[in-house]
């Protein structure tokens, strides 16, 4: 069974335990097709370096397999706020059943730390979503990432199983972002 999903999305989507990572809390909750996923790690450093690492999104790829594609669009909206529209490709699996999976969101921040998107579902395979990111300083070497979505898919989900499969896919998927965002922030390539 090949374990992947749009983990991308949230970096996607996306955060959980490593080599240096200490997982504070980690859950994936599943009800009537739509998701929410809560996790907090801590993170080997400092909250620039991670914070420039996880909002390079021309270069996300590097951080998980997932996402074979990555691109943005600026765009202001009606209020003149600069808002970045970013686009995800991802190789998507649920059971068996592999395919391309587009998430299409607009990122702001409204504070230093703190990054927000919703998903544009026009443009992707997404009902609806959501998710904030927190990354915050702990001291000089430590980061606490924080992420925060809500989702649902406009794919088909196998009942019963399919919900299963999805939340240790996206915990596994985040497992290998944060591997990866702390090997580039002590200067080393991320593994294949």
């Amino acid at each position: 069974m090949n374990r992947r999903l749009t983990a991308a999305l949230l970096l996607l989507v996306v955060l959980s335990t490593v080599q240096a990572g200490d997982v504070q809390h980690a859950s994936v909750d599943y009800h009537k097709g739509d998701y929410s996923v809560d996790i907090s790690v801590k993170v080997s450093g400092d909250r620039d370096t991670i914070y420039n690492i996880a909002t390079d999104y021309k270069q996300l790829s590097r951080l998980s397999d997932l996402i074979i594609e990555s691109g943005l669009i600026d765009r202001v909206d009606e209020n003149g706020v600069k808002i970045v529209r970013r686009r995800l490709v991802t190789r998507t699996c649920v059971l068996s059943f592999c395919f391309n999976a587009i998430l299409i969101e607009d990122l702001w921040e409204p504070e230093t730390g703190i990054i927000r998107s919703n998903f544009v579902p026009a443009e992707s395979d997404f009902l609806y979503g959501e998710a904030i990111w927190q990354v915050l300083r702990i001291d000089a070497a430590n980061t606490m990432i924080n992420f925060h979505s809500k989702f649902k898919p406009a794919f088909w989900v196998p009942p019963l199983l399919g919900p299963l499969v999805i939340k240790r896919m996206m915990l596994d998927a985040a497992k290998q972002t944060i591997n990866n965002i702390e090997t580039i922030a002590i200067g080393e390539q991320p593994r294949p």
